[in-house]
C-alpha cells in the first residue's frame, strides 16, 4: 500500500508540470475523444485533460471524469478545477524507446542557436572561396576580395 501511495505521489509531481494535451469543449465526449485517449496512452502514461468552461456549463465534470476513467481503464491522479490527469501504465514498458536526455538537450541547444548576419555572411563567403569545384575562387589576391 505504501508503494502505491509513493507512486501516486511521484505521478502527481510529474503531472504538475504537464500541459493539457487534450481539450474537451461543448461537443462533449465522443468516440473520437476515446480514440484520441488510446493514441495518447500508447505514447505516454500521463495524460492531462482540460475541460473547457463551455463543457463544464453543460455537463457534470465529476461524473464525466469517472466515466472516462472507467472506459479507458485509467486512474485519476489529480483533479484541479477543470483539469484532470489520467494515468495508464504502458503495455510494453521495456519496448519503450529510451530517451537520451543529454543528446536531446544538445540538439535543442543546437537548434535554438541563431547566427547573426555577420556569421551568416562569413560562412557564405568562405564556402565560395574554398569550394574545390570552382577553381576560380580557390586563391584570392589583394585585388580580388569578396
Amino acid at each position: 500500500m505504501d508503494n502505491l501511495a509513493s507512486k501516486i505521489k511521484e505521478l502527481k509531481k510529474q503531472a504538475q508540470h504537464l500541459e493539457p494535451v487534450l481539450r474537451i469543449g461543448k461537443n462533449g465526449i465522443t468516440d473520437n475523444v476515446y480514440t484520441e485517449f488510446e493514441k495518447l496512452f500508447n505514447k505516454r502514461e500521463l495524460v492531462k485533460v482540460k475541460f473547457l468552461s463551455s463543457f463544464a456549463d453543460l455537463f457534470d465534470v465529476k461524473e464525466v471524469v469517472a466515466e472516462v476513467s472507467k472506459k479507458t481503464s485509467s486512474l485519476i491522479i489529480s483533479r484541479v478545477g477543470n483539469s484532470v490527469v489520467f494515468y495508464k501504465k504502458m503495455k510494453n514498458r521495456a519496448a519503450e524507446k529510451k530517451v537520451d536526455y543529454k543528446r536531446s538537450y544538445v540538439n535543442a541547444k543546437r537548434n535554438s542557436m541563431k547566427f547573426n548576419d555577420y556569421d551568416d555572411d562569413f560562412f557564405k563567403s568562405n564556402s565560395q572561396k574554398y569550394n574545390p569545384k570552382s577553381n576560380s575562387k580557390l586563391k584570392t589576391n589583394k585585388y580580388n576580395r569578396d
